[in-house]
C-alpha cells in the first residue's frame, strides 16, 4: 500500500498521528461489499481524504490514487497520468497502456473500455481506484464519461472510491439506478464524541473536562477541520472560543484561521501567504518563492501540527494546502502584499510551476499578471513534448490563455496552434500555418518556414478535397531549398521529409521528389530520432511501390523492420506499417498468405487498441490483395467491410470503394455495373487531385471498355495511363497497360500489333521481375497472352517463370511448351514427367495409385463421382471399405505426384487440377470438342500429341471406352487437317499427315485413298501404287477384307494409265 508512484498527483497524503475511525472502516467494508463504486460526499475539511487513505493503510489494500484537478478536463492529460499510475500498479511488466492520441478520438467510449479493461486485468484483484477532489471537474467535461467507462469495466473485487464535496453528477444517474454506486454522506462523516476525544488525545493536549468536550462537539458539529482549528486556537490562547453557528463552514473556517494566523510570527505569515500561490510545492519551491531558508522546518512544523497541509511522497516530497486554508491565505496575501510584491511572487510561482511540469498552473499565473512574453516562451518550449504525449487539447488551452493580439501575431504560436488541431480540423490548421508562414517570412525564420511548409503539405492528406494546392507549397519548398542551399539542420530536414506524403499523393511525378527521395535515403542512415526515420519510411515507401521498384521497396521494408525492433511503436503506427507490409507482399511478390497475415495482424491491433480510423484502409488493402489473387469470394467479403466504413469516411474512400467494386464486377462478368463504378471512381479521383490513383482508376475503366469492345475509347485511356506512368517512371503501371493493350488488339484480331506491345510489356516485367501483372487478376486473359508469347518465342524464360509462380492454367489451345509441373503421356505410351524429368516407377507398390490416375484420365479428369471410380477399381468391395481404399490410394497418388493440390477431392468428386497437370489425351479431347479449334495450327498441335492409341495394351473396360472415343476424334481431325493441307496445295505436309495416320490407324481406307491422291498430285505414281498395295495388305491381314470397289477402281485406272 505504501509503494506509490513518485508523482504527487498519484499519491495519497502521508498520514501523521491519524486516529483510526473503525466505525467508518467497517462501513466502507460493507459498502464495498455491496457496491462496486463508493461515492463519499462531504464539505471541505470533513476528513474524507484522510479517511480513505487511512482505510487503505489499515486494510493493506493495493490501490491507485488519483488527485483530480482542472487539467484533467483534457482527457489526454488524464490518461497520461492514469497510464503512469496503471503501469506502476501493474503486476505484469508486459502491460502496455496507450496515450490518448488523436487517432482514438473518433470512438472515445471504445478507448475508455479497452484502456480500463487492460488496466483492471493487470492490477491485483482487490485493488481500489481512488479519485480524490472529484468536485474540481466541471459538470460538462467528458472526464465523467471516462469514469463511466471505468465503472462499466470493473471486474468483481476491484472498486472505485470517489471523494467529492458534491453529489455525483447526472452522468452517473444510470449507475445509481442500477445500484452500482453506494454513498457515504456528510451525516455519516461527522465526528462522534468518541472520535473527538481520540483526536484530542492524539494532539498531545491536556485532558479536557466534559463541559469543554461537549462545547467542542457542539461548536464543530462533527466537522474535523473546525475541530483542528479550535484545538490550535486553544494551543495558542489556552481557551476554547465560542462562534456563531452558520449554514456554511467557510465563515467558521475564516474566523478560526484568522485567530491562528494573527498569532503566528511575521516570518510565518509571509511564508504562508507567498507559498499559497502554488497548489503544490516542494521544499525547494517553498524556499525559492518565500526567500525563507527555513522552509523545510516550517513546512514540517505545519504538517506535524496538522494545520491543513498534506504531505505527499514522490521523486521529491511535496506539500499541498487544504483548499479552504489556501483560499484564506490567498485572500490575506492580496491584502498584505503591495502590487509589485505580489507580481514578483506570482511571477516566481509561475516560473517554478513550469519548471516542475505544471504548465496550466503556470499559464494561469502568467495570465493573472499579464506576463504574456513568458507564457509564449513557455508554450513554445514545451509544445513538442505535449503533442508527443497526445495532449493536444492542453496545448490549445495554454494558447487560449493569451489575448488574441498576442496569439494571432506570434508566428510560432500560430504554428503550434495549427499542430494542436491538425488531425481534427486540418482546414483550420492550414489557415494557422499559412498565417504563420507569412510571419516567418517577415522574420526570416528559416526553421519556421521549412517546418510550416512541410506541415501544410502533410495536412492536405487529411482533407478530402482537391490537392492541387499542394503543388504551390511544393514550389515554396523548392524555392526555400534553393535560397538556403539545403535545410537549416538535419533535424528540420528529417521532420520535413517525414511530412512529404501529401506531395507524394498530389504529384508523385514532381521533380522535387527525386531530390527529396535521395535525401531521405541518406538521412535515414544517420543517427536521427528513430520515430522520424519511421515517419520518413512510411511516407517514401509508396514511391517505389507505385513505381514498381521492388529492390528499393524491399530495402525500406527490411531496414524499417530492423529499426522497429528497438522501438516502442504506438498502435496507430503499427497499423500503418502492417498496411504497408501487406501492400508490399501482394503487389511485389504475390505473397498473398503473408499479405493476409499482415492485414489480420493490423486488424487485431486496431481491435485491441480501439482505433478504427484506418479500418477502411486495411479492409481496402485486403480487397486489393484478393482481387490481384483472383479470389473473388474473399474480395466480396472484404468489400462489405469497406462498405461498413463509408458513413464515416470521405470522398477518397468512396472513390476507392467504387474502384474495388468495379474490379469485382469485372471478374463476375457484370460489365455494365463495372463500367458505372469505374467511371465514378475515375471522376472522383480526378477531382481529388491524386494523379497516381486517378490513372489507376483510368486503367481499370479502360479494361472494362476493352471487354465491352469499346476499343477506341479504351485505347485512348490506356495511352493516357502509359504516358503518365512514363512521366512518373512507373514501370509497374506501364507494363500492366501494355499487356492490356496487347489483349485489346488481340480481341480486335490485330495479332501483329498485339505482339509488339506484348513484347514491350513482358520485357519490362522481366527486367523488374514482376509477377503481379494486373490488380484485377484474370488468369484467362494472362493465359491467352502467355500462349501467344510462348508460341512466338517472346520472353519464354520469364513467361514460364510467371506461369509457374502464379499457377496459371493454360486455355485451349494449349501450347506444347507450357510449363506444367506434371505432364502425363497416355497416347502411344504411359509416361509421367516432373518439370521435364521422367518419373521411374518403383514397382508393385505404385500400381494402384497409377491405376487410379489412369482411371481419372479415362473419365475425363474433371468432377468424377467417386462411385464411378470405386465401381471401376474396387467393384467387389463393400461401400465403407471401398471408400477407405479410395482415400488411401488418393493419398498415395498425391504423394507420388509430389503435389497434394494436383488431385482435388471435393464434394465426393475427384478432379485433376489443370494448373498442375497436363495430360495429352485430355488436351487432345478438349481440342476435338472445341468449336473454335479448327484452324490449321491447332489441329496440327493436337495431332502431334496423338502418337498412338490411349493406354494401348490396357484392356480395362473404362480404358477401352475412352480409347474408342479418342480414335473417332482422331480420324475426324485427320480428315479436317488433311483437307486443309490439300486445299492449301501443301502436298508434302499432306503426305506426312496421311502417312502418320495410316501408321496409327492402318485399317482406315480413306486415309490411303487421300494419300494416293496426294502422291498423284506430287507426280509420284509409283508411291501411289505402293500405297494401294499397303492398304490391301493391311485390310486383308487385319480384317480379312479387300479395299472397297471404288478404291479398287481408282487403282485399276491408275495401273492402266
Amino acid at each position: 500500500m505504501s509503494n506509490w508512484p513518485n508523482i504527487a498527483k498519484l499519491s495519497p497524503p502521508n498520514l501523521y498521528r491519524v486516529v483510526a475511525r473503525n466505525r467508518l472502516f467497517m462501513l466502507l467494508d460493507k459498502v464495498c461489499n455491496d457496491y462496486p463504486v463508493v461515492w463519499i460526499k462531504g464539505p471541505p475539511g470533513s476528513g474524507k481524504t484522510t479517511l480513505v487513505a487511512s482505510y487503505l493503510e489499515e486494510r493493506q489494500l493495493p490501490a491507485i490514487w488519483y488527485q483530480v484537478d482542472g487539467g484533467d478536463s483534457d482527457l489526454a492529460t488524464f490518461f497520461y497520468y492514469m497510464r503512469l499510475a496503471g503501469l506502476h500498479a501493474s503486476t505484469s511488466k508486459r502491460l502496455s497502456l496507450p496515450h490518448l492520441t488523436p487517432e482514438y478520438l473518433p470512438d472515445l467510449s471504445e478507448f475508455f473500455r479497452r484502456f480500463f479493461r487492460k488496466l483492471f486485468t493487470a492490477i491485483p484483484e482487490t485493488s481500489i481506484l481512488v479519485f480524490d477532489n472529484y468536485q474540481e471537474m466541471v459538470p460538462t467535461s467528458a472526464f465523467h464519461n471516462a469514469i463511466k467507462g471505468a465503472i462499466a469495466e470493473l471486474p468483481k473485487g476491484i472498486h472505485i472510491i470517489v471523494i467529492s464535496h458534491l453529489e455525483s453528477p447526472p452522468h452517473f444517474a444510470r449507475s445509481l439506478a442500477c445500484n452500482l454506486i453506494g454513498q457515504i454522506d456528510w451525516e455519516v462523516l461527522r465526528l462522534t464524541p468518541m472520535e473527538v476525544k481520540a483526536i484530542i488525545a492524539a494532539s498531545n493536549l491536556q485532558k479536557f473536562d466534559e463541559n469543554t468536550l461537549q462545547l467542542l462537539q457542539v461548536q464543530t458539529n462533527g466537522w474535523a477541520a473546525g475541530l483542528v482549528l479550535m484545538l490550535e486556537c486553544f494551543r495558542l490562547a489556552g481557551t476554547v472560543n465560542h462562534v456563531l453557528q452558520t449554514e456554511t463552514m467557510e465563515p467558521i473556517f475564516d474566523y478560526f484561521a484568522s485567530q491562528i494566523f494573527d498569532k503566528s510570527s511575521v516570518d510565518m505569515q509571509r511564508f504562508l501567504m507567498s507559498t499559497a500561490t502554488l497548489p503544490y510545492l516542494t521544499v525547494q519551491m517553498a524556499q525559492a518563492i518565500s526567500g525563507n531558508t527555513s522552509a523545510h522546518e516550517l513546512l514540517d512544523f505545519l504538517y506535524r501540527r496538522r494545520l491543513f497541509i498534506d504531505l505527499r511522497a514522490g521523486d521529491e516530497i511535496s506539500y499541498q494546502y487544504h483548499t479552504l486554508f489556501r483560499e484564506f491565505l490567498l485572500a490575506r496575501a492580496n491584502k498584505h502584499f503591495s502590487g509589485s510584491e505580489l507580481l514578483d511572487i506570482k511571477r516566481m510561482a509561475a516560473d517554478l510551476a513550469e519548471q516542475n511540469g505544471k504548465f496550466k498552473v503556470a499559464a494561469e499565473l502568467y495570465a493573472e499578471i499579464k506576463e504574456w512574453t513568458r507564457l509564449v516562451e513557455m508554450i513554445i518550449r514545451h509544445a513538442t513534448i505535449l503533442l508527443g504525449q497526445g495532449r493536444h487539447q492542453t496545448l490549445q488551452d495554454l494558447i487560449d490563455y493569451l489575448p488574441a493580439e498576442v496569439s494571432q501575431t506570434t508566428s510560432w504560436l500560430l504554428y503550434w496552434r495549427g499542430m494542436s488541431h491538425v488531425l481534427l480540423n486540418p482546414r483550420e490548421a492550414i489557415a494557422d500555418f499559412e498565417q504563420a508562414y507569412v510571419m516567418f517570412q517577415r522574420e526570416n525564420d528559416l526553421v519556421g518556414l521549412f517546418l510550416t511548409c512541410g506541415s501544410i503539405i502533410d495536412a492536405y492528406v487529411l482533407i478530402e478535397d482537391d490537392m492541387a494546392l499542394v503543388l504551390t507549397w511544393a514550389e515554396q519548398l523548392k524555392d526555400l531549398l534553393i535560397q538556403c542551399h539545403g535545410f537549416p539542420s538535419l533535424d528540420v530536414e528529417a521532420k520535413v521529409l517525414a511530412s512529404m506524403q501529401g506531395l507524394i499523393y498530389a504529384a508523385p511525378h514532381h521533380p522535387l521528389l527525386e531530390t527529396l527521395e535521395k535525401r531521405a535515403e541518406i538521412v535515414c542512415e544517420t543517427a536521427i530520432d528513430p520515430f522520424l526515420r519511421f515517419g520518413i519510411a512510411c511516407a517514401f515507401i509508396w514511391l517505389p511501390l507505385w513505381r514498381g521498384d521492388i529492390y528499393r521497396a524491399r530495402k525500406i521494408i527490411e531496414e524499417t523492420n530492423l529499426l522497429m525492433t528497438a522501438m516502442s511503436v504506438p498502435p496507430l503506427d503499427l497499423i500503418r506499417w502492417r498496411v504497408i507490409e501487406a501492400a508490399y507482399a501482394w503487389s511485389t511478390t504475390a505473397s498473398y498468405q503473408i499479405a493476409e497475415i499482415k492485414i489480420l495482424e493490423g486488424i487485431d491491433i486496431s481491435r485491441e487498441a480501439g482505433i478504427a480510423i484506418l479500418d477502411c484502409m486495411q479492409w481496402g488493402n485486403a480487397v486489393y490483395s484478393a482481387l490481384s489473387a483472383g479470389e473473388l469470394t474473399q474480395a466480396k467479403f472484404f468489400l462489405e467491410k469497406v462498405e461498413a466504413t463509408l458513413d464515416v469516411q470521405g470522398k477518397h474512400t468512396l472513390a476507392e470503394y467504387r474502384f474495388l467494386r468495379a474490379g469485382i464486377e469485372l471478374l463476375e462478368g457484370n460489365l455494365l455495373g463495372a463500367l458505372d463504378d469505374a467511371s465514378s471512381s475515375f471522376n472522383l479521383h480526378e477531382k481529388l487531385g491524386r494523379p497516381f490513383l486517378t490513372e489507376g482508376a483510368r486503367f481499370g475503366l479502360a479494361q472494362i471498355l476493352v471487354e465491352l469492345s469499346q476499343f477506341e475509347i479504351a485505347h485512348f485511356h490506356l495511352d493516357q495511363v502509359i504516358q503518365y506512368s512514363r512521366t512518373m517512371k512507373s514501370t509497374f503501371l506501364e507494363h500492366q497497360c501494355l499487356l492490356i493493350k496487347a489483349h485489346a488488339w488481340l480481341k480486335q484480331g490485330e495479332e501483329a500489333k498485339a505482339l509488339t506491345l506484348l513484347s514491350e510489356g513482358l520485357q519490362l516485367g522481366r527486367e523488374n521481375d514482376y509477377i503481379v501483372l494486373n490488380l484485377w487478376w484474370r488468369p484467362q486473359v494472362m493465359a491467352r497472352l502467355f500462349f501467344l508469347a510462348l508460341k512466338s518465342g517472346i520472353e519464354e524464360s520469364y513467361v514460364t517463370s510467371v506461369i509457374q509462380r502464379r499457377n496459371i492454367k493454360a486455355e485451349p489451345p494449349e501450347p506444347d511448351n507450357w510449363p506444367w509441373p506434371i505432364k502425363i503421356y497416355t497416347l502411344g505410351r504411359f509416361e509421367i514427367t516432373f518439370d521435364g524429368n521422367p518419373f521411374r516407377t518403383s514397382g508393385k507398390a505404385q500400381h494402384k495409385p497409377l491405376e487410379l490416375l489412369k482411371c481419372l484420365c479415362s473419365y475425363g479428369g474433371q468432377a468424377i463421382n467417386q462411385d464411378r471410380i470405386i465401381d471401376a477399381l474396387w467393384p467387389d468391395s463393400v461401400s465403407g471399405a471401398a471408400e477407405q481404399a479410395l482415400r488411401t490410394t488418393l493419398h498415395r497418388l498425391r504423394k507420388l505426384l509430389q503435389h497434394a493440390e494436383a488431385v482435388r477431392f471435393e464434394d465426393r468428386h475427384l478432379s485433376l487440377d489443370r494448373g498442375y497437370i497436363w495430360v495429352d489425351c485430355l488436351a487432345f479431347d478438349r481440342v476435338a470438342h472445341h468449336p473454335g479449334m479448327t484452324d490449321r495450327a491447332s489441329l496440327q498441335r493436337a495431332l502431334n500429341w496423338y502418337r498412338g492409341h490411349f493406354l494401348e495394351g490396357d484392356t480395362s473396360p473404362w480404358v477401352l471406352t475412352f480409347r474408342d472415343r479418342l480414335r473417332i476424334h482422331y480420324r475426324r481431325l485427320i480428315e479436317q487437317y488433311g483437307a486443309m493441307l490439300e486445299q492449301d496445295a501443301d502436298w508434302l505436309s499432306a503426305a506426312e499427315c496421311y502417312l502418320k495416320a495410316i501408321e496409327t490407324e492402318p485399317t482406315v481406307e480413306l486415309f490411303y485413298c487421300r494419300l494416293m491422291n496426294v502422291y498423284l498430285q506430287l507426280g509420284q505414281r509409283i508411291e501411289a501404287l505402293a500405297i494401294y498395295q499397303r492398304c490391301h495388305q493391311a485390310l486383308l491381314t487385319r480384317l480379312g477384307v479387300s479395299p472397297s470397289q471404288n478404291f479398287q477402281a481408282i487403282y485399276q485406272t491408275l495401273v492402266k494409265n
